[in-house]
């Protein structure tokens, strides 16, 4: 009787996949800071090329795919599994060749430079 009060239950999982599943390849990625979770929010951006043939101006169209709320642990889980695989892609692929030609007034002082990353990449 003891041992079976010792015993872990016996745990079943079942996956299955979100009737809202898509994949998308974002164009950016915005968000911040909020009181107790980081918010990330994957941005696709695209020309409406029937406007342009049409009416010969250019409509450019934003749209917020999805919206992530990470917790700080979660935030660094991610940044761990995100650096594991870069490192990996890059192993496989080459050095992956960023752009410093970002608009700097619509960052924070304090963004992290292409440089530090790939250090950090080298580090592993």
């Amino acid at each position: 009787m003891a041992e079976e009060l010792d015993r872990e239950p016996e745990v079943t999982q079942i996956g299955r996949r979100s009737e809202f599943y898509r994949e998308i390849v974002p164009t950016s990625i915005w968000g911040g800071v909020r009181p107790g979770y980081i918010e990330a929010i994957a941005v696709t951006t695209k020309t409406n090329a029937i406007e342009a043939m049409i009416n010969g101006k250019t409509v450019v169209e934003h749209t917020e795919e999805i919206c992530l709320k990470l917790t700080p642990q979660q935030t660094k889980s991610l940044i761990r599994w995100l650096l594991n695989h870069l490192k990996h892609y890059e192993t496989l692929f080459g050095k992956t060749k960023t752009s410093e030609e970002v608009e700097m007034s619509s960052h924070p002082s304090e963004d992290i430079p292409y440089s530090r990353i790939d250090k950090i990449l080298n580090d592993l």
